[in-house]
Parts: C-alpha cells; sequence; structure tokens
C-alpha cells in the first residue's frame, strides 16, 4: 500500500531532505529558511509539487533529530529550539552520559513525532464536521493573529517589527496588483510589471543579514565526538520507558505549542522544558548535572510541534514560520494549491513519508552521530562565505533563467546594501509579510465584504 502512495520521485525528494536537514541541524546558523533558498533553483519546474513539501517536511523534522548533538556535544545550538539540550544534554555529556543523551533525544523526538501524526489522522477523518475552517471569517481570523504575533514577538521591538512588516508589505506593492491587475508604484520601470524577485528579498534581506548576525557564532572546539560510556541497547530503552509521562507531557505541550505563529519549536520546547524542569523540582526529583527528563520532553516537544506548526499551511494555505512562508510561494508557484478538501488525502501521504524520515533521523542522531565529526572540522565562517557565494551564484542563475540578469544584479545590489544595515536585527517580519501579501490583502478583502 506505501508503494501506492510514494513513488521514486517522492523518495527521492525525502531523501533530499533528510540530508539538507541534517546538515541544516548539525552546522550553528543554516536553519530551515536558508537551506531552502539555497536549493530555490532545484524546485523550478517540479512536475508534483507536493514533493517539495515532502522535501521540506524531511528537512524540518530532521533538523529537530540532528540539532540535538551540536547542542549535546558542542554546547552549541544547531537549533534556537535545542537550547534546553545545551544545557542539560552537555551536562550529561561531560558526566561521560552522551550516549544516554542522544538516545533519549532521539527516542523522544521519534515517539513525539508519530503521536502527533496518529492525533492528525485521527482528527483529520472529521474535518468535515469543522465547517468553520471554510469560513472567511475564521481563516482571516487566524491571519490577523498571525500578523499581530509577528508585530508583538519578542526578537525585536515591536516598532522595528512593524516597520520591517510595512517594509515587506511595500515591497510586495510593487508590481501589478493582485487584485484588480493594476499598475501599482512601478515608477515607469517595465521589469516592476512582475514585481521584486522573490529570490532576492529572501537571499539579500534575511539570508544576508541572518549571516552577518551569526559570523562570530562560536565554533565547537572538540575534533571528534566522544560519547565516552559504552551503555546496553535496553538501558536506553528502560530508561526512556521509564519516563513515559515526560514524553506524552512533551508531545502534547509540543503539538498545541506548536501552532503558535512564528516561535514553534522554539517556544513549545522550552515551555516544556521548564514546565518539566519545575515539575521534577517540586517533586525534588531534578538532577542539576543533568536531568534526563526535562532534556526528553523538551525534544519531544520539537518535533511534535515541528509536524503540528505546518497543519494552518496544509489546511488553509497560511504559514506561520518563514521558511513555510518560502515553502508556501515556491508550491503555488509550481502549480500546488493547500486545501481543506484535499488535506486528508495529502496528509496520509505525508505520514507514510514521516515514518521512513524519523527512523532514518533516529538513526542519524542516535548510533551513527559519532560518525558526523567532519562538520566541526570545519570553519564556520568558511561555511558562511561559501553559503554567499553560492547565493551569488544562483542570483546569476535565475536572472538569467529569466531573461532579466542586469535587473537581478541592480536588485541584489540594493537589497545587499540594505540587509547589511539590518544585520543586527530579526528580518523575519519583513520577508513573512511580503510572501503573504496576495493573501493577506484576498482574505483581509474579502472579511471586509462579508462585514458588510
Amino acid at each position: 500500500m506505501i508503494f501506492d502512495v510514494i513513488d521514486m520521485s517522492t523518495v527521492t525528494f525525502l531523501l533530499a531532505g533528510v540530508t539538507a536537514g541534517a546538515i541544516a541541524g548539525f552546522i550553528p546558523g543554516i536553519g530551515n529558511t536558508i537551506a531552502l533558498m539555497l536549493l530555490f533553483p532545484v524546485f523550478l519546474g517540479v512536475d508534483d509539487a507536493s514533493n517539495i513539501v515532502v522535501f521540506y517536511v524531511a528537512m524540518l523534522s530532521v533538523g529537530q533529530f540532528t540539532g540535538s548533538v551540536t547542542s549535546t556535544v558542542f554546547s552549541v545550538p544547531g537549533e534556537l529550539s535545542s537550547l534546553p539540550a545545551v544545557k542539560e544534554g552537555h551536562r550529561l555529556y561531560r558526566r561521560g552520559l552522551g550516549s544516554l543523551s542522544l538516545s533519549g533525544c532521539a527516542l523522544g523526538s521519534t515517539v513525539g513525532s508519530l503521536l502527533s501524526i496518529g492525533f492528525v489522522l485521527y482528527v483529520g477523518q472529521y474535518l468535515h464536521e469543522f465547517t468553520f475552517l471554510y469560513s472567511t471569517k475564521f481563516m482571516s481570523g487566524v491571519l490577523v493573529f498571525v500578523l499581530v504575533f509577528l508585530v508583538f514577538g519578542k526578537y525585536n521591538h515591536w516598532i522595528i517589527n512593524l516597520f520591517l512588516c510595512m517594509l515587506g508589505y511595500f515591497l510586495a506593492m510593487l508590481g501589478t496588483n493582485s487584485l484588480n491587475e493594476h499598475q501599482t508604484l512601478t515608477f515607469g520601470i517595465d521589469q516592476l510589471l512582475y514585481g521584486v524577485p522573490m529570490f532576492c528579498v529572501v537571499t539579500w534581506l534575511y539570508v544576508f543579514p541572518e549571516i552577518l548576525r551569526n559570523w562570530n557564532t562560536p565554533v565547537p572546539t572538540q575534533s571528534g565526538v566522544t560519547l565516552h560510556k559504552e551503555v546496553k541497547l535496553s538501558q536506553h530503552l528502560s530508561l526512556i520507558v521509564k519516563h513515559w509521562a515526560s514524553v506524552a507531557r512533551g508531545s502534547v505541550f509540543g503539538f498545541f505549542l506548536g501552532l503558535t505563529p512564528y516561535l514553534t519549536t522554539v517556544i513549545a520546547s522550552n515551555v516544556s522544558y521548564g514546565f518539566e524542569t519545575w515539575l521534577r523540582k517540586k517533586k525534588k526529583s531534578y538532577d542539576d548535572q543533568g536531568d534526563y527528563a526535562s532534556l526528553v520532553a523538551s525534544e519531544t516537544a520539537n518535533n511534535a510541534a515541528a509536524l503540528s506548526s505546518l497543519l494552518p499551511l496544509l489546511l488553509l494555505g497560511i504559514p506561520i514560520t518563514s521558511s513555510e512562508a518560502i515553502l508556501s510561494e515556491i508550491v503555488t508557484a509550481n502549480g500546488y494549491f493547500f486545501d481543506v478538501d484535499t488535506f486528508y488525502e495529502f496528509f496520509v501521504k505525508i505520514s507514510y513519508c514521516l515514518l521512513v524520515i524519523n527512523l532514518l533521523g533516529l538513526c542519524i542522531a542516535w548510533p551513527l552521530s559519532k560518525y558526523f565529526h567532519i562538520f566541526y572540522l570545519l570553519k564556520l565562517k568558511s561555511i558562511y562565505v561559501g553559503v554567499l557565494i553560492f547565493c551569488v551564484f544562483i542570483t546569476f542563475y535565475i536572472g538569467n533563467y529569466n531573461h532579466e540578469l542586469l535587473y537581478y544584479i541592480c536588485v541584489s545590489v540594493v537589497f545587499a546594501v540594505i540587509g547589511y544595515l539590518l544585520r543586527r536585527i530579526d528580518t523575519m517580519p519583513l520577508v513573512f509579510v511580503f510572501m503573504m501579501q496576495d493573501g493577506i490583502e484576498a482574505n483581509l478583502t474579502r472579511l471586509i465584504f462579508y462585514m458588510w
């Protein structure tokens, strides 16, 4: 039955996503958004655009697995959601219990993801009973909530976030208006009829300043991964079973907090960790030399949230993270649209893929992690330089592909200057609103119409 749902092209995208997620999770500063943009040319003209979603799911899920390895061994978070692993996982590692830490993270992540899959598959059968999902008011309400959260998020002052949102909206308005097909803000420049290139905006106003912000990230100094004490497989399994309640709590926290716009896995893992720590301290069972239960709870929440954070996009076509906004733009350009009516059938395909993804992620983040020390022999700044060179190359490639090379170069130079000026702040609100401009206008216009 699985081969009726997944063909070889899907398997290819799945394995590519696993590889991209493993690298993005291991190397600090190379997150899902940057990885997605670096692979942008691969997605041009894909026959089955749903495979791009499979790639993204694989990359997102495996990135949560491998981020815990970097955090545990080197005390450097591969992902922001892996911060609890920096504290608890690295303490266990220093005690010679690194293998237990990694197995706990990997097994907890797997269980959290599988429980979330089962819950969505069960609820998804009854989506026809949730008619409010089809409501313009509901969809607009979700979108407004996302935008409000975007402005008042904690990563920048709200005034800065508001300015970035306005700038992103202005850039998206350049060209032909999506509602009435009238030219707006073209300033007599023919190239602007088609708007500002998405790749230039994301690369030079997000990827570039993001790299500059992480330029001086502390680099791991170990030459390899040493996990110290050998532990039998039965001990790994018995320990995770012993802390089943922590795994269950992490799954619940992760699934529902993963629906929080922008923060998703970050807030899920940290809130789950905070609650578990508080609970264990209250019971006087917390181990300040490295608490296994708190670590497992946060990592379980990580992968549960990675799945649930996709639901607004898959159900309503509304992304709640910057990488999802890029994903939405890419698949839409390839002729695929997210819809409530087709959600369940598509999610069944995603579920089969996730079974394979979690198995591979479990292997990579646990028994195979000791072979990945090669990543930590590379200088982080050299990697960043390579990423920037690749961005320049892709800019030339896409510009030439669209027969607008000079236009792409000019736009990239201007945006690179702006990106440099914005290097000390998180520019995600700008990119998010730029991506969602059409959706914002369409949904809010319909809402106003129905209100009248």
